[in-house]
């Protein structure tokens, strides 16, 4: 089973994403000139391909400049949500989606919104290192 997730592909490249995995995004490249040493590769990638690549990007700071209360005001607006499709639209695709970050729609509300608050406050703190380092980057250039 793959667990690659195509973000755009040609001939003789594939960007993708790793199935949880958002720290990373991967480029496989076909026929391209290329050093390697113990420690470093270099790839020449070919123009219209850098251009292609450039269009897609798994980075996310949405919650970078949330505060406590907006974080929470976004945590029960979606879970209100899911619960809604789950009960009142009989989505069954509301009950596997959202599994690992909210649990299941016909746990209490309460335990939901806490599962998910939990799994934002992990994330902000990725998005905020993340954009820490992509501005000490930007920074250095």
């Amino acid at each position: 089973m793959s667990t690659k997730c195509s973000l755009a592909y040609g001939d003789g490249f594939h960007l993708y994403e790793e199935i949880l995995d958002d720290d990373f995004i991967y480029l496989s490249l076909d026929n391209v000139e290329f050093e390697a040493s113990q420690n470093s590769v270099m790839v020449r990638i070919p123009l219209p391909v850098w251009e292609c690549i450039r269009q897609f990007s798994n980075a996310r700071f949405d919650l970078v400049d949330l505060d406590s209360e907006m974080l929470m005001a976004r945590v029960i607006k979606e879970v209100d949500e899911r619960i809604e499709e789950h009960y009142t639209r009989g989505n069954k695709y509301a009950y596997v989606s959202g599994f690992l970050s909210f649990g299941k729609p016909d746990e209490p509300r309460d335990q939901q919104i806490k599962k998910r608050l939990e799994y934002y406050l992990e994330e902000q703190d990725r998005q905020r290192l993340m954009k820490k380092k992509l501005d000490q980057l930007m920074a250095e250039n």
